[in-house]
C-alpha cells in the first residue's frame, strides 16, 4: 500500500487495485514487485533517498520487536536539492557548513513510519534532514531506544541483520544484469555497461553461479 502519498498530498488512482499499489523497496516487498510483472496496471512508489538508508538499517530491529522511540539524523550531498539556482544553496552558504531542513514536517517521515509500522514498529519519527556540500552522497544514522537491547549480546544480533544484507545484494545484483542506458538532463545519453560483461564479472566474484 502506498498511504504515505495520501500525506504528501498526491493522489492514488483508486481505479488501481491495493494489491497492486506497492512500495518500490525490493529489499522488503521483492514477493509484492514480482506479482506485478504480469499486471495491466499497477503503482510502484520509489522510494525515497533517507527512507532507503534508513529502511535496510532498521528493519532487522523492528521485525524483532527492538525499536522504541526512534530519530533519524541523515545526510545528503547539497547536489540532492535539484538544479534550481536558489540562493541558499549556493557555495558560499553551503561549504563548510550542514543546513537542517524539513524540521518537524520532512516530506520523508510518512513513509518511513508506514513502512515501519508494517514491520511491527509503531515508533513515530523525527527526521531532520540536512544537506552538506558533499556531492553524491548519503548516509543515515537511526538513533532509537533499543527496548530489550540490554539483554540482547552484541553478536547475537548479526542474525538480524543478514537476511537485509543478502536481500540488498542481490537487489543490486540484479539491478547491474538489467541495466539499461539512461537519458539525462538536455538529452545527455549514459551508456549502459555490457551484460555479458556484467555476468562474467559477477561470476568471477561467486555473486552469481
Amino acid at each position: 500500500m502506498l498511504r504515505y502519498l495520501e500525506e504528501l498530498g498526491l493522489v492514488v488512482p483508486k481505479r488501481t487495485p491495493a494489491g497492486y499499489r506497492v512500495y518500490g523497496l525490493p529489499e522488503l516487498h521483492r514477493a509484492e514487485l514480482a506479482a506485478l510483472r504480469h499486471a495491466d496496471q499497477a503503482i510502484v512508489g520509489s522510494p525515497g533517498c533517507y527512507p532507503t538508508a534508513t529502511l535496510l538499517a532498521l528493519a532487522p530491529l523492528a521485525r524483532a520487536g527492538l525499536i522504541g522511540d526512534l530519530v533519524v539524523d541523515a545526510k545528503s550531498g547539497v547536489s540532492g536539492a535539484g538544479r534550481e539556482a536558489k540562493p541558499d544553496l549556493m557555495f558560499g552558504e553551503v561549504n563548510e557548513s550542514v543546513k537542517a531542513y524539513g524540521i518537524g514536517g520532512h516530506r520523508h517521515v510518512a513513509e518511513i513510519e508506514q513502512e515501519l509500522a508494517g514491520l511491527g514498529a509503531g515508533a513515530s519519527v523525527a527526521n531532520p534532514g540536512a544537506f552538506t556540500p558533499g556531492f553524491r552522497t548519503l548516509y543515515g544514522d537511526a538513533e532509537g531506544e533499543l527496548d530489550r537491547l540490554d539483554f540482547v549480546p552484541w553478536g547475537h544480533l548479526d542474525r538480524f541483520f543478514e537476511a537485509v544484507v543478502q536481500a540488498t545484494e542481490e537487489a543490486v545484483v540484479n539491478a547491474l544484469i538489467a541495466n539499461e542506458d539512461m537519458v539525462g538532463y538536455r538529452g545527455h545519453r549514459t551508456p549502459s555497461l555490457p551484460r555479458d560483461r556484467v555476468v562474467e564479472l559477477l561470476k568471477a566474484t561467486g555473486r552469481i553461479g
